[in-house]
């Protein structure tokens, strides 16, 4: 089976179809995709792309951006950065001092933070907005959050083709790929248009650059990153291996049906298992990242073909990102996911299978 490509790179277009990985048309005032899905269009400034291109030549992605970039609207950004977006961005006990602390005062010689805070904060605005029926603000702070995130990632890109040694650049990159998923998470739910199915399984791919952090550099600076923005119980981790080995197929209780093929099991495998640590932390959202950031890319490609199985598992998700929507940037997730698998099932008229526990544990 042919390897799927879950996005294209667009170069050049409105903010909007960068931020969706989509061709834009670059009509102008607005670019076909806007018009049609009705969202805010609009454009990088020239300078802004001088900024972006004289900021890779000269390699000052460890300096502050020139002050001009910034304005009032950006002193609003980072009022509610400091006050409220970071107190909220994960439960665990150090996440607000890390991201209300330790992330500004990095961010002082890093760039790319700079405008991944500012982006967070317009988003969680753009989401308050549009919760209140304002769709003017929304459209206001969601086109802000796109533009520091585009701003923001020529220097980020740079910085992984870099084999960094320094510990902090290690840890700027591993919180910025996170902030990557967050806003993106954060932006459907301003649109004013859910996301399909097909661009649902794009955002799912940047669950990975997270991992891949974490992966490369373990046993590094992103390992005590890691560990206050997500701690553990000794007592619980000795556990966990046991339950892992009952979330697997052939375990008593795992879900048995005809057309459960080998890579539908393993992504249900990866479900429960997340599920798992769930259970035993509650207020741990890598659960919610565990599901796509470790299916395979032939469990992609299924529920890009609307493979009636993989839409089955795809669905069992929901219950994972419903039990995080407290959290500003997931909030009604699990309604979007919901519902655009419903849409596809309905649009092909497909069968969902019934899944039953093939014993008495399940």
């Amino acid at each position: 089976m042919p390897s799927r490509k879950f996005h294209g790179k667009t170069r050049t277009g409105c903010i909007a179809c960068k931020a969706r990985h989509v061709k834009c048309g670059e009509e102008r005032p607005l670019c076909n995709n806007c018009r049609r899905r009705n969202t805010a269009c609009e454009y990088l400034a020239d300078n802004a792309k001088q900024n972006e291109t004289s900021s890779e030549a000269s390699s000052s992605m460890d300096k502050a951006p020139e002050i001009d970039r910034f304005d009032s609207l950006d002193l609003v950004l980072m009022h509610r950065y400091s006050t409220s977006t970071s107190l909220h961005m994960f439960p665990a006990p150090e996440s607000p001092r890390i991201w209300q602390v330790e992330v500004p005062l990095v961010a002082e010689t890093h760039a790319v933070l700079q405008h991944g805070m500012l982006a967070l904060a317009a988003m969680d605005l753009a989401c308050v907005a549009a919760a209140r029926g304002d769709g003017a603000s929304m459209a206001k702070f969601r086109a802000r959050g796109l533009l520091h995130q585009q701003i923001a990632l020529p220097i980020f890109r740079e910085m992984l083709m870099v084999n960094e040694e320094d510990e902090q650049k290690q840890n700027v990159v591993f919180l910025f790929s996170a902030i990557l998923v967050i806003v993106a998470f954060s932006s459907a739910l301003s649109a004013k248009t859910r996301p399909n199915l097909e661009e649902i399984i794009n955002l799912f791919v940047l669950f990975r650059g997270p991992r891949a952090m974490w992966e490369q550099h373990q046993n590094g600076a992103n390992k005590e990153l890691v560990t206050a923005l997500f701690p553990k119980d000794e007592s619980v981790e000795s556990s966990l291996g046991l339950l892992a080995l009952q979330s697997r197929r052939n375990s008593p209780g795992f879900p048995i049906h005809p057309d459960l093929d080998e890579v539908c099991a393993e992504a249900l495998s990866q479900l429960r298992q997340a599920r798992t640590v769930q259970r035993w932390y509650p207020q741990d959202v890598r659960a919610m990242a565990w599901f796509p950031a470790l299916v395979s890319e032939n469990f992609m490609q299924q529920v890009h073909e609307h493979k009636p199985m993989a839409l089955k598992v795809l669905l069992e998700y929901v219950s994972v990102l419903a039990h995080f929507q407290d959290r500003w940037w997931i909030s009604l997730w699990h309604r979007i996911l919901s519902s655009a698998i419903h849409d596809v099932v309905k649009a092909e008229q497909l069968t969902l299978p019934r899944l039953s526990a093939s014993g008495p544990h399940g």
